[in-house]
């Protein structure tokens, strides 16, 4: 069964029309996928696991469910695209998740979403390109660094922020 956090992960396919199978969701009977391979988004779901099946990432993005709604696939209201390629997500996403406890590998801290949205919201306006630069403490208690900065038509601007660790 798929919720409304399934449908979500549309936000994040492609737009582009180059290669359509990036601009799609898979549905993997226990997970949804998105991905413009430039990031990677996967929902897990109730259900029993099965070889992905595309659907158009416009179209699922506008299925609309309520807060305790779910759907099974058999009832999406999208049809199905066939004939096209899902890349292999199990590989990305095992390489790098493996390796989530390794501390020379990454340092992780819980955040408050919200609150590092609203802080990229206005950090990624300084950069043509939407870059920002995010330093995770390696221990407990300390906030996420972020900075952005801008240089164009010889105007410069930084910028920085924190966001302190959500600890529940």
């Amino acid at each position: 069964m798929y919720n409304k956090n399934n449908f979500e992960v549309a936000k994040v396919a492609s737009k582009s029309p180059i290669k359509l199978e990036l601009s799609t969701v898979a549905l993997y009977g226990n997970r949804s996928v998105a991905t413009d391979s430039w990031r990677l988004i996967e929902m897990s779901a109730t259900g029993e696991a099965h070889e992905p099946r595309l659907y158009p990432g416009a179209m699922i993005k506008a299925v609309k469910l309520g807060k305790n709604e779910s759907l099974a696939e058999s009832e999406i209201p999208v049809k199905e695209l066939e004939g096209y390629t899902f890349p292999d997500v199990d590989q990305v996403l095992k390489s790098h998740f493996d390796r989530v406890d390794d501390p020379d590998s990454y340092s992780s801290i819980k955040l408050n979403a919200e609150l590092l949205e609203q802080v990229l919201g206005v950090l990624k306006k300084l950069s043509k390109f939407k870059a920002v630069t995010l330093s995770v403490p390696t221990g407990p208690g300390r906030p996420v660094l972020v900075q952005a900065e801008s240089k164009e038509k010889g105007h410069e601007q930084k910028a920085r922020a924190l966001v302190m660790p959500h600890n529940k």
